[in-house]
């Protein structure tokens, strides 16, 4: 009977071994692709960022909702943006604006054309011959006030901007500044950058985001998620001793059969909470003076969530999913109106669309919003440039500092 060396078997059991790894490795990422959906491939990590766009990808997307059909391109430019080509060099007599978001901004729902921006950037061309405007998209899904502010910091500022608006998502950017509220609410959750407040002052964690082979492993964020889905508190015990710290904490996203989103407009608030807020607003200053140190204005843009709206079919599917959320007392407007205060009170201006989107869907009985989806919709997309265009050509936003009465 032939025997083989120790070595030789070593060697069979390694590329064994490396074999089933591969395996796993491109099984893994199928799996994730179907699970995550063709926007994925829109995203590759970012050292500074967290992730970013893929420069000049282009996929070609369908979404439906209530009758709503749209089949289109989502093309990323050449720099990282889904916005048309875009030169760092501003001619003469232009006015830039350059406008940050998550995937209300980026809206992959519509059209690129049939988005807020590019209805700016039509209609103040359109309404005012003393300037030339440029309206820059700079929405990244999924981005915070973090994200933003370092995006800004490495890239936005080379558009030489005149204007920088801050689209502030009430319904999740307040948790996305976050780092522990952050890794409790996305399913899949992509380490990034995140800052921390030590005594009162921003300190910036976790950057450079090093990428390594290991968590850009397809089954590295299959196990991660599945374990911060299943087992949160063994990564709690974890962190303790500084382990797993880029691992989720999804399995909490429900507690006491309440969703992580629904305290956010609770009448008290836990302390992870108030920290959260606490970073947010450090961060909106430190924003501001980012912005003013380069000789730039700066605008909030408060974009409210369908459930303040009083959106009856979102409503019904909250108490349907999560029946304890009727047993909570809950404040609606409390996020508008905590955020609202902290701008006014430090001169930072601001639009808040609550009140007209309120009214605006009162008198009008048309929603802004898609039914089955979170983001606004094409008329939503219309009345917040209405809104913008009639805000900056009367500059008493960018002058004043106070909300604008549409």
């Amino acid at each position: 009977m032939k025997t083989y060396s120790w070595i030789f078997r070593i060697t069979a059991w390694s590329i064994i071994v490396i074999l089933v790894v591969i395996l796993c490795e491109v099984l893994s990422h199928f799996y994730l692709k179907q699970r995550l959906g063709i926007l994925a491939s829109l995203y590759k990590q970012n050292p500074n960022m967290g992730y970013f766009h893929v420069p000049e990808m282009k996929i070609n997307f369908h979404f439906e909702d209530n009758g709503f059909q749209s089949t289109h391109n989502v093309s990323i430019n050449s720099k990282g943006l889904r916005d048309k080509e875009r030169t760092y060099d501003k001619q003469e007599k232009v006015h830039r604006i350059l406008v940050l978001g998550d995937s209300m901004v980026f809206a992959h729902q519509v059209e690129k054309e049939r988005r807020f921006t590019e209805i700016l950037e039509s209609e103040l061309n359109r309404v005012n011959n003393k300037n030339h405007y440029e309206v820059i998209n700079a929405g990244v899904s999924g981005y915070g006030t973090v994200n933003e502010l370092l995006f800004f910091l490495h890239e936005g500022f080379k558009y030489q901007p005149d204007t920088v608006v801050l689209s502030f998502c009430i319904t999740n950017d307040v948790m996305d500044n976050s780092h522990i509220l952050l890794r409790k609410e996305k399913p899949y959750f992509i380490d990034r950058p995140y800052y921390i407040l030590e005594d009162g002052v921003l300190s910036l964690r976790n950057y450079p985001c090093k990428s390594s082979i290991v968590n850009l492993s397809s089954i590295y964020l299959l196990i991660s998620n599945a374990t911060g889905y299943y087992f949160p508190k063994f990564v709690e015990w974890a962190n303790g001793y500084g382990l797993l710290s880029s691992f989720p904490l999804y399995g909490e996203y429900i507690q006491e059969g309440i969703p992580l989103h629904m305290r956010f407009y609770s009448k008290t608030y836990a302390p992870d909470w108030v920290e959260a807020w606490d970073i947010t607003k450090a961060l909106i200053t430190k924003f501001r003076d980012e912005v003013i140190k380069r000789n730039a204005r700066f605008v909030v843009l408060i974009i409210p969530d369908k459930l303040q709206l009083n959106n009856i079919q979102y409503w019904e599917w909250t108490n349907q999913n999560f029946p304890a959320v009727r047993n909570i007392s809950l404040a609606m407007d409390k996020p508008s109106r905590l955020l609202n205060t902290y701008l006014s009170e430090n001169g930072i201006p601001f639009v808040d669309l609550l009140p007209l989107f309120y009214d605006y869907e009162r008198v009008e009985s048309k929603p802004l919003y898609f039914k089955n989806d979170i983001h606004l919709n094409e008329q939503g997309h219309k009345l917040v440039a209405q809104i913008l265009l009639k805000s900056l050509l009367n500059e008493r936003i960018l002058k004043d500092g106070i909300i604008w009465d549409y």
